[in-house]
């Protein structure tokens, strides 16, 4: 690799420029250059691709790409299946692309990968943190550490600069899980039983489904996503079991499989939700869902939202009421007390209260892992300071007497 030297030439208008310029052959014995406007530039970028390429790293400029580049073949890559796995689900893949376009390109997207080090990583980490809220931040930093690591598969990259730096979470910033009282469910299902019943075009299927689909919620701890793709064949009334083996997508409104493969798993269910599902079916729209739109078809997450959840929980009185001006026109807005998944979480706790065991709460919740499961509601769990005392006594006595 030679050394920087001084070049000289004039403008159309002729005016005399000076640069530096650093030629190298690469691994492949293709010759490259570099044009810099000091020396010191030339001499660390000559020094940096010097210890590079004798490590076999070095990635000269004509084979990167930019960060925008590369975030749209990573992209194309989650949709067809990375290296071989399948395809990642259409809500994921809407979530990278939106954290990508309103996050990532607007603050780093024309920087080129080979120009990416670690202090440019934690400059962007800062501009995250001082224009985003923290969870977001993390999440679109994660984001970007995970395409870097296909960049870097594809040799597009020296290294990944972002691993290593995070966003730590700590007592401050975490959120308070939302779970509704016992009282506050009662009040929702009530209202719910109450709500006004389809329209005039389907009279004739006039039950109130919003009360079965929430008594659902509430009584199995399913996930919304499971209950809009839960079929009639795995609903067991004589055993009283829902059998969870797919689930709706939540962007494409598609039929897939569960969460992750200990999301398949059998759910027992009380007396009174198997008499609600009975007397729903007689009104259900023809076909194999147990909770589709009156066409027969998968019900969007947005028409059980905007159409059941908001009105019954204002009815309910379960959440705050303010009004805003938009485009001259004065607009209600409902700002719930807890969302729809909170009803998962408020099953939870209940089994919690009834004394079940975090293993019999991670498989009836179909978590991943044990650990998912005390992320989530390890705080709700009851610390007995002196049966743990009583323990230890007794453990001390079988060994000395």
């Amino acid at each position: 690799m030679g050394k920087p030297y001084k070049v000289r030439w004039k403008t159309t208008k002729g005016i005399e420029k000076v640069a530096w310029k650093v030629k190298y052959l690469d691994e492949s014995g293709n010759l490259h250059q570099r044009q810099f406007l000091t020396k010191k530039e030339a001499v660390d970028f000559n020094a940096k691709s010097h210890i590079e390429l004798k490590n076999g790293i070095h990635v000269p400029d004509r084979k990167t790409l930019s960060i925008k580049e590369m975030a749209t073949v990573w992209l194309h890559e989650c949709a067809i299946g990375p290296n071989g796995r399948m395809p990642l689900e259409p809500a994921t893949i809407s979530n990278y692309e939106s954290e990508i376009r309103l996050h990532i390109n607007p603050l780093i997207g024309e920087l080129r990968l080979n120009k990416l080090d670690r202090e440019k990583i934690k400059h962007f980490r800062a501009e995250l943190l001082t224009s985003r809220s923290r969870p977001l931040a993390k999440r679109v930093l994660r984001t970007l550490s995970t395409m870097l690591n296909v960049a870097l598969d594809k040799k597009l990259l020296a290294y990944n600069p972002a691993i290593g730096v995070t966003i730590k979470d700590d007592g401050r910033f975490s959120e308070e899980l939302s779970i509704p009282s016992k009282h506050q469910v009662r009040e929702l299902i009530e209202a719910a039983a109450t709500y006004p019943k389809a329209s005039k075009a389907t009279d004739i299927r006039s039950y109130n489904r919003y009360y079965a689909i929430f008594l659902t919620l509430a009584l199995s701890g399913i996930r919304i996503s499971e209950l809009r793709g839960l079929k009639w064949i795995n609903v067991n009334f004589s055993k009283r079991t829902i059998k969870i083996q797919q689930r709706a997508d939540n962007k494409a409104n598609a039929i897939g499989p569960p969460k992750t493969k200990h999301a398949r798993r059998t759910v027992q269910i009380p007396t009174k939700l198997v008499m609600c599902l009975r007397d729903w079916k007689m009104y259900c729209p023809d076909g194999d869902l147990v909770f589709p739109n009156w066409q027969g078809n998968i019900e969007s997450y947005a028409n059980i939202r905007n159409r059941g959840w908001l009105p019954i929980c204002e009815r309910a009185g379960l959440c705050t009421i303010s009004y805003r001006v938009k485009n001259g026109k004065k607009k209600k807005h409902v700002e719930t007390w807890f969302g729809i998944h909170s009803l998962r979480h408020f099953h939870a706790s209940m089994l919690i209260a009834s004394d079940a065991s975090p293993l019999e709460i991670k498989k009836e919740m179909g978590h991943s892992s044990i650990d998912v499961t005390y992320q989530f509601y390890g705080h709700l769990f009851p610390e007995d300071d002196e049966k743990r005392a009583e323990r230890s006594n007794s453990m001390c006595i079988e060994v000395f007497g």
